[in-house]
């Protein structure tokens, strides 16, 4: 008599109303593959469940995916994935006994005329994976976790910046450093050191991670091939990450894994602008612009406007002034003016009038003529290179948040003043001036401001105060934080 079973597997499964991976609800799936199960014409003798039954190994998930479960029915045989956690499992299925107590959940059960061999626990480890568990342990927790989060789950490092209350430059650097620190745990050799000629550890440690380079890798990439004692420490940054690829479980403590997860979730929102806040901030760069557009248009057509009127305005004057009916004489033989014939003064201030007759000296015998030169041509108004009127420039000016605090303190860097567009690079210096390690990098919006996330960590926890500098190649500015013992 032949056994047959049913096989349902990575399930997935989250809190009622939660998404896996934050867009995939997998309860439904599960609903539909009991209802095709219990269907089948050819009842299976059992149904087999492999993990990652949960998507983070929690009680209410395995709950949930109990109540699922609920309308088989035939026996199942649960196995657990690197997402679940053991302990857990077997208080949510305290029924299921063949689960055992042990360190790990490996079972055989009996199903009628034949042993079934079903439990062999995916988070078993072997020799190696046990020194490598080892040696991790004698990390500090720090860099533990810089290398859990990137070389076993295999996170950005952006996100492996959050987590650890950092940023993606020093988070690299991080992992640069454990995973030198981790070879001599291996091999019981020297760690390999860095050149002093090289500053850019984060960059051999992405290089060490293979895949394609990236633009700003290339040129630490070109030395490496050429320099023998860079090529070491990238070699060793490969081989470090390879030998934690798969190591999830077994180096990151069960309980941990959901703390330290939804860690991840709270410090990614606290650092990520909310939808509203990007809404506004498209708003105005759309406002400025087209404001900066509309100024743009107005100049030149203002100027066009005035070099026609100036012209017309010349041409008029000029020919009125230089018109020659036939003689040269503006004044007739009485000494008046011919009807109908007015003089023009460019004068803006009008000639007194007197108010008696006008006294008119005898004529000699020749005719008096007053002779008007032509006008000469009155300048013509330069174009004008915009009506706004110009603010007087701004100095870059830069304000964090807190002011004080103790070593690690997030704080909350503003800026105002610098050019739109501009990346600025924001570092953390201990009071003796020396670089801590510390930075991060912004890029200034339409209105000239920015805000950054920088951590004030010192690694020699220095008291005093400490200077946080911004700059973007051109404006220097500085202010400073209060690091508190």
């Amino acid at each position: 008599m032949k056994t047959l079973l049913a096989q349902l597997t990575d399930l997935h499964i989250r809190e009622p109303g939660r998404l896996a991976y934050g867009r995939l609800d997998t309860a439904p799936y599960l609903r539909a593959a009991v209802q095709a199960i219990e269907a089948l014409p050819q009842r299976p003798d059992a149904v087999v469940l492999t993990g990652d039954l949960t998507d983070f190994g929690r009680a209410a998930e395995y709950e949930h995916l109990a109540r699922m479960l609920a309308p088989l029915s035939m026996p199942q045989f649960l196995l657990p994935g690197n997402h679940d956690e053991r302990a857990q499992l077997r208080r949510s299925f305290k029924e299921h006994a063949y689960l055992g107590d042990g360190e790990f959940v490996q079972y055989s059960v009996s199903l009628g005329e034949h042993g079934l061999h079903v439990g062999i626990d995916v988070l078993a480890v072997d020799d190696d994976q046990a020194v490598l568990a080892e040696a991790l342990d004698q990390l500090p927790e720090r860099e533990r976790v810089a290398l859990l989060l990137r070389d076993s789950y295999d996170l950005p490092d952006a996100t492996v910046g959050a987590a650890l209350g950092t940023d993606a430059l020093v988070a690299m650097v991080l992992v640069g450093r454990a995973r030198l620190a981790l070879i001599p745990l291996l091999d019981d050799g020297p760690a390999p050191q860095v050149a002093a000629h090289q500053d850019d550890l984060g960059a051999l440690a992405r290089l060490g991670e293979g895949g394609p380079v990236a633009a700003r890798d290339a040129t630490v990439r070109r030395h490496a091939l050429s320099c023998a004692s860079c090529r070491t420490v990238t070699d060793a940054q490969q081989r470090a990450h390879q030998l934690l690829t798969g190591l999830t479980v077994v180096a990151l403590p069960e309980a941990d894994r959901a703390d330290v997860l939804a860690g991840v979730e709270r410090a990614a929102y606290a650092c990520l602008p909310s939808s509203a806040a990007l809404l506004l901030r498209g708003q105005e760069q759309e406002e400025l612009a087209l404001e900066q557009d509309e100024r743009r248009l107005f100049s030149p057509l203002l100027a066009l406007l005035s070099l026609v009127l100036a012209a017309l305005l010349g041409l008029g004057v000029g020919l009125l002034l230089s018109r020659d009916d036939g003689a040269t004489e503006l004044t007739g033989a009485q000494g008046g003016l011919p009807p109908g014939v007015q003089l023009l003064s460019p004068s803006p201030t009008p000639p007194p009038v007197s108010a008696s007759p006008r006294t008119v000296a005898p004529a000699p015998p020749s005719t008096t003529v007053f002779a008007v030169p032509p006008p000469s041509p009155s300048p013509l108004p330069s174009p004008s290179p915009s009506p706004v009127v110009s603010s007087p420039a701004q100095q870059p000016a830069l304000t964090v948040d807190p002011a004080s605090g103790p070593n690690g303190t997030v704080l909350t860097v503003s800026g105002s003043g610098w050019t739109p567009a501009a990346e600025v690079a924001v570092e953390y210096l201990d009071p003796v001036g020396e670089t801590t390690g510390s930075q991060t990098t912004a890029i200034v919006d339409g209105a000239g401001r920015f805000t950054a996330q920088l951590t004030a960590q010192d690694p020699n926890n220095l008291p005093g105060t400490h200077v946080v500098r911004a700059t973007d190649g051109v404006a220097v500015a500085e202010t400073g934080f209060d690091a508190q013992a």
